[in-house]
Order: C-alpha cells, then structure tokens, then sequence
C-alpha cells in the first residue's frame, strides 16, 4: 500500500463539510461503476442520510484519503436487536486504479474491531457481477457464497400493458372481500404494529445458503427507517390489501422515489401472508402500483428491484410485466475468526508500509 495514503476513521458528526464533500464525490464514482445511467446523489442528500441512520443501526466508517480526496472506503454495521446478534455487514469499496495493491485488506483490518467487540462471530458482504474484483477479494478471503441476488428493471415503455389490465381486471373476482388502501409516507398511528406485523411476511423470501435468522421488526426499528427516507426527501409509497370481513392486513408492497431522480422508482418488499395466497393479491398490489405511479409520477420511466435468483413466484411476476435482468449481485459470509487468520497471515507476506 502507498505510503501517500492515510486511512482514518470518519468521524459522522463532526466531519467538516470539505470531508463530506469528498465522501460525496468517491460514492458516486463507485455507484457510476455499477449504475452508470443513474443521477448522482446530492452532497445534500446524502449528508441527510449519514446523520439521520434509524437509531436502532450501528455503523462505522473508514475512509482512504490521497491527498483531498477519497479513494477507499470500508463500513461495518448492524442493528441492535434480538434476532441475528452473530452477523455484522460489511462493505469496502476502492477506486479502480487503487486496487490490488492492499488497500482492502488494510480497511478491512481497521473495521475489525467493532464486529469483535460486540462479540459477532460471522460477518456478511455483497459484491456485484459489474466489479469482478469484489468477487475475487471474498474468494482470497475465504468467505463461502450464500446467495444470489438477481436486480431485474422494467423501462416502462416496455410493460405489458395487456397483463397488467388483465391482473386488475380480475382482481374483483379473485380477491373478492380484499380492499386496497394506499398510504404516502409514515404508517399510520393506528395501523402501525399490524404493518409491522405484517412486514414479518418478508422472512419468507429465500435466503439459500445464508446462515441468517427471521427478523423481528420492532415499531422503532420500522419508524427509524420512514424517517431516515423522509430525512432523505424519499418519497415512500404503500399499498395495502385489508380483508374487508375482518379488518386484516393481507399483504402490501412499498416503492421509494425522490424528485432528484425523477425518471427511477424502486420497487421495494411485495408480500402477501402465506393464508391469504393464491387469490392473485400479490398480482393486484404490483398491478395497482404501476398503475398509480404511471399517474401520478409521469416522470418515472423505470422501476428497478431485487429478489433471490431463487424466488421463482416473485420472479416470474416481475418478469410477466417486463422486467428484464439488470445486473446479478452476491451475497458472502464469512466467520469473524478466519478474517482475522487472513489478516494475520497477509501481515507476515506484506510487511506494512
């Protein structure tokens, strides 16, 4: 590693506004690599988002500086909760020019500490088909592959207009006694723990070969995210479907849009409990959706979104409408202890600089 290069921890509050900017700038080189068509995020925006994460996550950053600028990042985090206190989350990202020369591996040993100390003993880590390197970088450490993640994108000049009037047009007879109510932003006072509740239906999605458990969403936890994307200027939308007989929550699915980059919609969680399947719910929720967003979001010209590659029901939704696969990531897990032996062992090849 160069000794041009400092690696220092980021210090979230205090940072100088020169710092953020810098952060700013090195993100959007990193996300261009993977989503070269999307706008660049706004210093602004993501100033909002590092100072306002859900109370309920901890996360640290540590940053590569040459010279002014960023060239090297790597942040662990985790949320403070009942379920999965073995698992940390990890990320590192390096600019192209600066890779293969240790840099990694000398972040990664900079954020060892938090995920040790808290007594997590297995960590987790995404890389994407667009930078190869990632790949490479979890195989050298030892990590095993846990899953694959298929993004899939509908330009919306491509939807299936015909399926998506079919799935609403029949959506009176298959779901009959089913009502869909749609709320903009935070959750309703009175509905909020059903909707928590109900967002549990997501741990039935695939997670292969990850070693992970079900979540346990808590109203806090569910309320720091609204206003994290709020903080943002995300506008966040649901859809819900309630049984009319006895006032329950069936099923739902969330979109995120911020008028900064108007021409993209995220298509967030789409679940349906598991009794109330097979009456086409997901179908109308997805359909309603689109159908909304292409009235009331002109701007929107396409809507990207993720599922495991083995999540044949969700696929198969997505693809009927006119998704198209977009790009595959990956998700690694590693035990704690053997990042620390590849440290160890990269010390004794590659004496510090």
């Amino acid at each position: 590693m160069s000794n041009m290069l400092r690696i220092e921890q980021f210090d979230w509050r205090h940072a100088s506004t020169q710092a953020y900017a810098a952060l700013n700038r090195f993100n959007n080189q990193t996300r261009a690599e993977v989503y070269p068509e999307d706008t660049p995020i706004s210093l602004e925006e993501e100033m909002a988002s590092w100072r306002n994460r859900p109370p309920t996550w901890v996360s640290e950053l540590w940053v590569a500086w040459h010279g002014g600028e960023i060239v090297g990042t790597g942040r662990v985090f985790f949320r403070r909760a009942e379920d999965n206190r073995h698992v940390a989350e990890f990320s590192l990202n390096v600019l192209p020019r600066h890779r293969r020369q240790g840099l990694g591996r000398e972040l990664l040993s900079r954020l060892m500490d938090l995920p040790l100390a808290e007594g997590r003993t297995s960590l987790l880590a995404w890389t994407t088909d667009r930078v190869p390197a990632g790949d490479a970088f979890m195989e050298r450490l030892g990590a095993r592959h846990g899953m694959l993640e298929r993004v899939s994108q509908l330009e919306l000049s491509d939807l299936n207009c015909e399926r998506l009037d079919l799935w609403l047009g029949r959506a009176p007879e298959r779901a009959a006694g089913f009502a869909l109510e749609f709320h903009a932003g935070a959750y309703p006072d009175a509905d909020i723990q059903a909707i928590v509740d109900l967002l549990h239906v997501m741990n039935d999605a695939p997670r292969e070969g990850l070693e992970l458990e079900d979540e346990r969403l808590t109203i806090e936890d569910v309320r720091g995210w609204q206003t994290w994307r709020a903080e943002r200027g995300v506008e966040s939308w649901t859809l819900f479907a309630r049984e009319q007989a006895t006032g329950r929550l069936a099923g739902f699915t969330e979109t995120f849009w911020h008028p900064q980059r108007p021409a993209l919609l995220q298509q967030g969680g789409t679940g349906v409990w598991p009794d109330y399947r097979n009456k086409g719910l997901g179908r109308w929720l997805k359909a309603a959706m689109i159908e909304k967003v292409m009235r009331d979001l002109p701007q929107v010209k396409r809507i990207r979104t993720d599922n495991a590659n083995s999540n044949a029901p969700m696929l198969k939704i997505n693809y009927d409408l006119g998704f198209k696969h977009y790009l595959t990531n990956s998700a690694w897990q590693v035990e704690t202890q053997r990042v620390c032996a590849y440290l160890a062992e990269s010390r004794t090849l590659v004496p510090e600089v």
